[in-house]
């Protein structure tokens, strides 16, 4: 990724793609795609939706499905996977790694009426569909064409190589246009002007040229493949500080810090001398040999300093005389953070400086630069030029502050006095970008404002045309002129699928639970270990109608799980699509698999029937994404009438305090029509609702996550559109309201850390409970009864925990319609007591008791607990067999909240401290039946939470100990026991 001039250089010799490591993330098998937010830097920027495609292992092009633009083509690599679902980063998002060939600025890749300007209001969402529409992707084999509509012209598109990746194609397909079409090839840096290329005849090409220059003082670079190609270039033999220069310079670690590795510590009562400090290895002009050359490498080891480990160094240089500096050069290579320098260098002039002050600049030092290459991505080659035009000043000595020792840095070059670098003594090549036409006549190229674009003419018949791409200096150029200029015929896209890819299903075997309980736990056994490298973190399923499981993981699979019967004995899981972008939502509808990622929602089609996907259709691309990274989209659900529900996250700060820039749609819930073409907001101001329900009558359920204007765990009831749980900044409103929508009820860190979504009773295997609700924690791996109660037309209520424990978290509850069982998911990803990376699992409804609460009612005198079985008079009228205590919350921008006394407000604790209020049971009698408790109590009122716990007999003997949690948001009147109770 080259960050010192917009455009980079191609490797043009027969360079080796170095292997980027094969630990998790890179362990993974993604497909010939991935679709992702991924930061392309330089013009292109960040692409909020976009598909990366390989290019086999010579690089990978990627495309912009809200703009319809090439943003980026490159060599030399694929992408450095960064963000939570990759390497856990809060923060920065997959990039590009490699070398860019072509890149266009943020904006339409087409025009509408020769109009190129963003026409959005907001820098998010795709183009109105009268400007353009994207359709989808089609997979034949490892080819990848992409489809789309400009106005009224449809277009399709691939990408190949050729020259051993130094020339990027791109192929169209465009169906017939009434209207002229113009379309973006690529964009040139600030002062790119045309340039020519060597040709005999009229061809199409064009060529854009500039003379690049530094960037800034600090010039930084990065490459997956030749040293010569950094923008500074390759570590020189031929710098005052070789051995070979006749200066005398010399390079030595600073005692007293962090260590040179391989370099022990002198005995008890020695000293260091010159020759067991010096780093002969920093000078000696010779790159590292491969990412883990450690003979060509200098590091430093940790050591304990103020009661913690550390591996800051220092690097001290004495050039022998005082000199005039012109330019300092540093370089670093291996896998990982290793690769990153982060430095500080200073000068002096004196002839014996303090190399070992805490404060260098205090000891007379003077600071020339800091360096920190995170910017660039870990792993790879890392090259940092310091220089001015003017020189960086006159020094002897220089000492380099190393705050991440543990860096390969293999080679340290000091250009002074005469010695003078290739960079700054030759100057840097002119640079260009050349693109040739080839295919149907009619459609040219031309270079407008430092652009090279192609005009199409009306036409009445398909066309179809090839974009051939190279960058380089003018003698790279040349010698590609004769590939790009050559004659082609453009053959068509495929159009058929081709052979399945993934091979046979895998099979595994499901463990049967034990019925000795309310409910028994079965366990549909996930492949972890599969031979795809596959992270099988399950984050979304349904069930289709014959009884097989579709689940897609957080990595962008998606399962077909078949053999889903009583025994479990044969479970087959057929990898059915890959490359989706943070899948975390799934439906099934007439048996077609519809999954929500965060780029929108993608119908998948098995066109051949082979049992994978191969048309991954974009059903609904309208939601606005930003960059943050917490901006997850959860869930996917239907209603009665087919229209769809899910929910999307706010953009949280990293560390969990405060929002990033808010959009549109952050922190919402979602309706989507059946056809998927309205998309309209059905609640707002939430922060991280993973997961919903959706009631056969159409009532909207969801939970939401501590934090900022969250104080708790909450559970939501919608039965129209609102400002739901409370969240001011992403109330997504002009006018917000002071109090948000109040919650079914709060949920304190025991009960629900991070909800899971929402489930009602469908499934005949549930019979004693069909109509209910149910609540589902990520956090605590918990399946929750929810009891509702309405009070002068609030819904409050509380949960109440079912007997069942799952291996992983606990989301996606889903009914089948053909045993009448609960199914489940759940993964590992960010806060959750979950045991394994992933579970699936089916509850079943057993012929014993349930054991727990089945409704509750609140009044003016006390609580009304009904239980699913009879209960034993003598233990249930015994007011010591429950237990009763209330607390508040506080509603602010804070993130979550103490628990607050409702009884003693004046009493304080820390937050994470119970801060909690016992009410007296006074009495308790039982209803006629045997099954409601009325319990009396002192002090009831309104409150924010209430916590209920019991310890009695059944009339048939059993034990049952438990509690729930509820709201008070109103207290009605004692109605007295149900009627007929």
């Amino acid at each position: 990724m080259h960050r010192a001039t917009a455009f980079a250089l191609p490797v043009l010799a027969c360079a080796q793609l170095l292997a980027q490591g094969r630990d998790w993330p890179y362990s993974m098998e993604y497909g010939p795609y991935l679709m992702t937010t991924f930061e392309g830097g330089g013009l292109s920027d960040n692409t909020l939706k976009g598909v990366v495609i390989k290019l086999g292992n010579s690089g990978a092009v990627a495309f912009d499905t809200e703009l319809l633009r090439l943003s980026a083509a490159w060599t030399d690599g694929w992408l450095r996977l960064r963000g939570t679902a990759y390497d856990g980063a809060h923060g920065p998002m997959v990039r590009i790694r490699g070398r860019k060939v072509a890149e266009s600025k943020p904006g339409p890749g087409w025009a509408k009426n020769g109009n190129l300007a963003d026409p959005r209001a907001l820098p998010y969402g795709p183009l109105a569909k009268e400007w353009g529409s994207y359709k989808g992707l089609w997979l034949h084999g490892d080819q990848v064409v992409v489809g789309y509509t400009i106005g009224g012209m449809d277009v399709r598109e691939g990408y190949g190589v050729e020259m051993d990746g130094s020339i990027l194609t791109r192929t169209l397909e465009l169906g017939p246009s009434k209207d002229e079409q113009l379309m973006v090839v690529e964009d040139g840096p600030d002062g790119a002007q045309p340039g020519a290329m060597a040709v005999d005849g009229a061809v199409r090409a064009a060529v854009l040229q500039w003379q690049p220059s530094g960037n800034g003082m600090v010039e930084m670079d990065a490459s997956t493949a030749a040293w010569e190609l950094l923008a500074m270039g390759a570590p020189s033999r031929g710098d005052y500080l070789d051995a070979a220069s006749g200066t005398g310079a010399k390079i030595a670690f600073v005692p007293g810090f962090a260590r040179a590795h391989g370099r022990k510590a002198p005995p008890d009562g020695a000293v260091d001398t010159a020759e067991t400090l010096a780093l002969p290895t920093l000078a000696d002009g010779q790159a590292q040999q491969n990412s883990d050359d450690w003979q060509h490498s200098v590091w430093f080891d940790k050591y304990k300093a103020g009661g913690r480990e550390t591996d800051d160094g220092r690097f001290v240089v004495d050039l022998q005389k005082s000199v005039e500096v012109s330019r300092i050069n540093t370089f670093t290579w291996h896998t990982g953070y290793r690769s990153t320098q982060q430095f500080d260098v200073y000068g002096s002039d004196a002839a014996s400086p303090d190399a070992t002050a805490a404060d260098l600049g205090a000891a007379g030092w003077t600071k020339i630069a800091t360096v920190d290459t995170g910017s660039l991505g870990e792993g790879d080659k890392h090259g940092v030029g310091i220089a001015r035009e003017n020189g960086l000043g006159r020094f002897r000595h220089l000492v380099f502050d190393v705050r991440s020792g543990g860096a390969f840095f293999g080679e340290i070059d000091v250009f002074a006095d005469k010695f003078r670098a290739p960079v700054d003594a030759l100057g840097r090549s002119v640079r260009s970008l050349a693109c040739a036409l080839r295919g149907d006549a009619g459609a040219q190229l031309e270079v407008k404002d430092g652009r090279i674009l192609m005009r199409v003419p009306p036409h009445d018949k398909t066309l179809h045309l090839q974009v051939a791409m190279a960058a380089g200096d003018q003698k790279q150029i040349g010698a590609l002129t004769p590939a790009l200029l050559r004659a082609a015929v453009v053959p068509p896209l495929p159009t058929k699928p081709g052979k399945a890819r993934w091979g046979d299903a895998i099979v595994t075997k499901g463990e049967v639970g034990a019925a000795d309980g309310a409910f028994a736990v079965d366990t549909i056994t996930i492949p972890f270990d599969n031979r795809f490298g596959s992270r099988m973190r399950t984050g979304a399923f349904d069930l289709f109608s014959d009884g097989r499981a579709a689940l897609s993981t957080w990595n962008g699979d998606v399962w077909i799980v078949s053999g889903i019967d009583d025994k479990l004995e044969k479970l087959e899981w057929k990898r059915f699509a890959t490359g989706l972008f943070d899948p975390l939502g799934l439906r099934i509808v007439d048996d077609v698999v519809y999954v929500h990622g965060r780029d929108g929602i993608t119908r998948l089609h098995d066109e051949n029937g082979d049992g994978e996907a191969d048309f991954y259709e974009c059903f609904n691309n309208q939601i606005n994404i930003t960059h943050a990274f917490h901006e997850f989209a959860f869930d996917l659900q239907t209603d009665t009438e087919g229209n769809f529900y899910f929910s999307k996250a706010a953009p949280v700060n990293p560390g969990g305090r405060g929002f990033q820039t808010i959009a549109p749609h952050h922190g919402t819930i979602l309706k989507l029509s059946k056809d998927g073409s309205q998309l309209e907001t059905i609640a707002s101001g939430l922060r991280a609702p993973n997961g919903i329900g959706v009631s056969p009558t159409g009532i909207v359920t969801s939970g939401d996550n501590e934090g900022t204007f969250m104080p708790r765990c909450r559970l939501n009831w919608i039965e129209k559109p609102g400002y739901y749980a409370g969240v001011k900044d992403t109330a997504q409103r002009a006018n917000v309201p002071d109090q948000p929508d109040l919650p079914l009820c709060w949920m304190p860190m025991e009960v629900d850390n991070s909800s899971g979504g929402q489930v009602w009773v469908t499934g005949a295997g549930w019979a004693d409970l069909q109509g209910r609700l149910l609540h589902l924690s990520y956090g605590t791996c918990s399946t929750y009864l929810v009891l509702p109660e309405r009070v002068n037309g609030q819904m409050q209520g509380g949960v109440v925990r079912l007997p069942a424990n799952f291996s992983s978290s606990c989301m996606r509850g889903r009914f089948s319609q053909k045993d009448g069982q609960l199914y489940v998911v759940g993964f590992q990803g960010w806060q959750t007591s979950a045991a394994k990376e992933g579970g699936f699992h089916r509850v079943r409804r057993t012929d014993n008791p349930l054991g727990v609460p089945v409704a509750l009612s609140t009044c003016e005198k006390g609580v009304y607990v009904t239980f699913a079985e009879a209960l034993d008079p003598e233990t249930a009228k015994d007011p010591g067999s429950f237990g009763v205590e209330i607390w508040n919350y506080l509603y602010s921008p804070n993130y979550g909240s103490p628990e607050l006394s409702v009884l003693h407000p004046e009493r304080k604790v820390e937050q994470g401290k119970q801060n909690r209020d016992p009410l007296t049971v006074t009495a308790a009698s039982l209803s006629p039946d045997g099954k409601t408790v009325f319990l009396a109590i002192d002090g009831m009122q309104p409150v924010q939470q209430m916590k209920i716990t019991w310890n009695l007999d059944t009339k048939d003997g059993r034990t049952l100990k438990g509690e729930l949690h509820n709201s008070i948001h109103a207290l009605q009147k004692d109605p007295g026991f149900p009627v007929g109770r």
